[in-house]
């Protein structure tokens, strides 16, 4: 295991740089000098994003005991594909935890649409979970946050300790987070989401994907947009008028009668208590 991935512990202001061992602790350990360091790369797996993958990829599978195992052997198959490819020099697996978050608090409706997780998929996490520990990986969780709050928390903490860190997600709403040290990394399509492909795919800099998304809204979360609004509508605005703050305050000049009556109209929610573009702003912008 010596060319093993190391793990991470967070530290106050410093990260702990740790050591591979064959101890019966696993692979991997916490122990290790203080250290500031340059190249090495970080990857976060956003772990219920990669589960439900997974789970849905594979089909039904059973364990001789007739117990569910799709997602935990996609998951450990992704894991070790990682590992083997990608060759990580640290790593850390977040999952959500249970429990409302504070954009609940916020927002009652919040992600109020989604179907419950599927039975046979809830006793496979805490399997997957236990895999992780066996190779000696943190994982990582904060009660009232989501995981994607503690992957952007952690993420610009060690970006700006010069890590290069890599994202392990097909959750669009990490696109914001990327940067000239951090990257997004689609494992199923061996694709490298970086500064390059946001400019060149979507016409974007990072700090424009959440205003794309406070336009289309979220279906999957439940979150509303300004009616009659796709990404493709919303991309063109953006592109158009540059921030989501100059397009209301230009609302009345877009040449599409019903877009411009959408906007105006959400415009005046949006100076509400509760309003949609705060809301929106606050989706991932915050650090646990």
């Amino acid at each position: 295991m010596g060319g093993a991935p190391r793990a991470i512990a967070l530290g106050s202001s410093h990260w702990c740089r740790a050591t591979p061992h064959r101890g019966r602790g696993g692979p991997f350990t916490t122990e290790g000098r203080e250290d500031v360091f340059m190249s090495a790369k970080l990857f976060l797996i956003d772990g219920h994003s990669q589960v439900f993958q997974a789970y849905y990829a594979l089909g039904r599978l059973t364990s001789p005991k007739g117990l569910p195992v799709n997602a935990v052997f996609g998951f450990v198959g992704m894991f070790q594909r990682l590992l083997r490819e990608q060759k990580p020099d640290y790593l850390a697996v977040v999952f959500d935890r249970e429990g409302p978050t504070f954009r609940h608090q916020e927002y009652k409706e919040y992600k109020a649409t989604r179907k419950p997780t599927p039975e046979d998929l809830i006793p496979q996490v805490p399997v997957i979970e236990e895999i992780l520990r066996a190779y000696g990986v943190p994982i990582y969780g904060v009660s009232g946050y989501e995981a994607d709050d503690v992957i952007a928390t952690i993420a610009k903490r060690a970006a700006a300790d010069g890590l290069d860190v890599y994202i392990v997600t097909t959750d669009k709403d990490a696109q914001q987070l990327i940067g000239p040290h951090i990257k997004v990394l689609n494992v199923r399509k061996d694709q490298v989401l970086d500064l390059e492909w946001l400019k060149k795919e979507r016409g974007l800099t990072p700090e424009q994907v959440v205003e794309v998304m406070a336009l289309e809204g979220d279906h999957v979360d439940n979150i509303p947009g300004v009616p009659g609004v796709g990404e493709k509508t919303a991309l063109e605005l953006i592109h158009e008028w540059g921030t989501l703050e100059n397009l209301l305050a230009n609302a009345e000049k877009v040449k599409r009668p019903k877009l411009r009556e959408n906007l105006i109209r959400a415009l005046t929610w949006r100076a509400s208590a509760n309003g949609w573009s705060s809301w929106t702003r606050r989706r991932r912008s915050s650090s646990t």
